[in-house]
């Protein structure tokens, strides 16, 4: 279901949901108790957090652009979705 490795519209290797799929579920990953939402929104991913965790994307970028505005528009929609689902069920 989560891709490994995508191209981007430029046709470059980028993070594909795989990727984070694996943050999201390790204990050591990215912690969701204090997300509050997550929407894809001008091409980028974007979280919204009720305190911002020690540990973020922020600032993570590749070839001088942002890791979470590299994401194709479908693989951002369903891992918006599959976060949204987890947030569901807290």
């Amino acid at each position: 279901m989560f891709q490994r490795s995508a191209r981007s519209s430029r046709g470059r290797a980028v993070v594909g949901l795989g990727a984070l799929h694996e943050v999201f579920e390790k204990a050591r990953g990215f912690p969701t108790s204090t997300l509050r939402a997550v929407a894809y929104e001008e091409g980028a991913i974007r979280f919204d957090f009720e305190q911002q965790p020690t540990w973020s994307f922020d600032g993570f970028e590749s070839d001088g652009e942002p890791l979470m505005s590299q994401f194709h528009p479908a693989d951002a929609a369903r891992f918006v979705g599959a976060v949204r689902a987890t947030l569901r069920q807290r």
